[in-house]
């Protein structure tokens, strides 16, 4: 089926393209589900934003596989629902529209929050349907690499690291599989400016996180690189103030050494700390985040996870 799409210039209605609607073969919220799809999750902390943990929650919403890297929420398989019920968490999410992140489906998972995100909605596209994406596309393992680096840091990227949370009557210590640099690195940071408790997590909970892993041997395209090395210069930089601030708002658990860009973030953009500015870097690093973006949303269409909204 096919509707024109018109619109107003000059007081003049003028046909602009036309809207061409197709059934979904395989919608996109089946086909990242096929490695879980048979796997026994079991109940887990429930976050309402990736820092807050609902203690004693009635139902059990978000529900995860043992030893997961995170939690997708993926509500909705449209862009309409992109804003509202899209998310990556370390720990389940509590409304239950979502399913755990695994090495078997991460690249999945990425891939399509990748695809969900660098969508704006609009009334063309609001209701269109997400499918899975033609993966035998010559350019698309590229894009799903760099999409890696896309998911680490979009403003609904959640994962966190978080110690001592208690849920149900349990304590448990929620570590960040998304964490980009490496447990040694980190160390040297902490040494230098005497974070002794960050010294201390390290010793405790250290490790090499399931992406710094990935991004050993990922061949990254060169602006996927770029914003990851202003990420690691971000961190590198501003470990002093971040010793001063975990001290002033330790809910952030910055002294934690995963830390990840939702608690990273707090920091950078925190003006009091950097004399009415953000952290050196960190604007130089959203404009080469907002470039980036830019060039993964062509991938969205280019490898049919929607069709265009014109033709």
């Amino acid at each position: 089926m096919k509707l024109r799409i018109c619109e107003v210039k000059d007081g003049n209605i003028v046909e602009c393209g036309f809207k061409e609607f197709k059934p979904v073969d395989y919608s996109a919220s089946k086909w990242i589900r096929e490695e879980v799809a048979k796997t026994k999750s079991e109940d887990a902390p429930q976050t309402t934003n990736g820092l807050d943990i609902i203690e004693d929650a009635k139902t059990m919403c978000g529900l995860m596989i043992p030893h997961s890297i995170g939690y997708f929420n993926n509500g909705g398989n449209n862009p309409y629902h992109n804003t509202s019920m899209v998310g990556i968490y370390t720990t389940a999410y509590m409304n239950g529209h979502g399913l755990s992140i695994i090495p078997e489906n991460f690249s999945k998972i990425c891939a399509l929050f990748t695809a969900r995100k660098t969508i704006k909605s609009n009334w063309i596209n609001d209701k269109d349907e997400y499918s899975a994406p033609n993966m035998k596309h010559q350019d698309y393992k590229q894009w799903v690499d760099d999409s890696v680096i896309y998911t680490l840091f979009h403003s609904d990227s959640r994962q966190s690291s978080i110690r001592d949370v208690q849920y149900k009557g349990k304590t448990y210590q929620i570590e960040n599989g998304f964490f980009f640099m490496s447990m040694d690195e980190m160390k040297i940071l902490a040494n230098a400016s005497d974070f002794r408790e960050m010294v201390g997590d390290i010793k405790q909970y250290g490790g090499k996180r399931h992406v710094y892993k990935l991004l050993e041997e990922l061949p990254l395209s060169e602006d996927a690189r770029g914003v990851l090395e202003s990420a690691r210069n971000l961190v590198i930089k501003t470990m002093d103030n971040r010793k001063k601030y975990h001290s002033l708002y330790p809910e952030l658990h910055l002294n934690t050494w995963d830390a990840g860009y939702l608690q990273l973030k707090k920091l950078w953009q925190d003006k009091k700390v950097w004399g009415g500015k953000n952290a050196p870097g960190f604007d130089e690093f959203r404009e080469k985040y907002l470039k980036f973006e830019k060039r993964m949303r062509e991938g969205v269409y280019k490898f049919g996870f929607l069709q265009p909204e014109t033709i």
